[in-house]
């Protein structure tokens, strides 16, 4: 008799252990599936900013080009002034 409730023991707790572990495999598919979606997130934010950093330069590169403009129309027009 004690033998045999051991076994159902057993039984029950291997099922329990079973059901464990397909929980926590349902939870790391889940993980990784996110896992998977975040790194995807990640590259596209990254080749984002790249694209901002890009476009922040140029616009830099244009101000400084534009204040040079601004400040050779100021140097003629003070000199047709004087």
């Amino acid at each position: 008799m004690l033998f045999r409730r051991q076994c159902e023991a057993s039984d029950e707790n291997g099922q329990a252990l079973e059901t464990h572990v397909s929980s926590l495999t349902s939870q790391l598919d889940t993980a990784k599936a996110l896992a998977n979606q975040l790194g995807q997130e990640k590259e596209a934010l990254q080749k984002t900013l790249e694209g901002l950093r890009t476009d922040k330069n140029k616009l830099e590169r244009n101000l400084i080009d534009m204040k040079g403009k601004v400040s050779s129309a100021k140097v003629i027009i003070f000199n047709e002034i004087h």
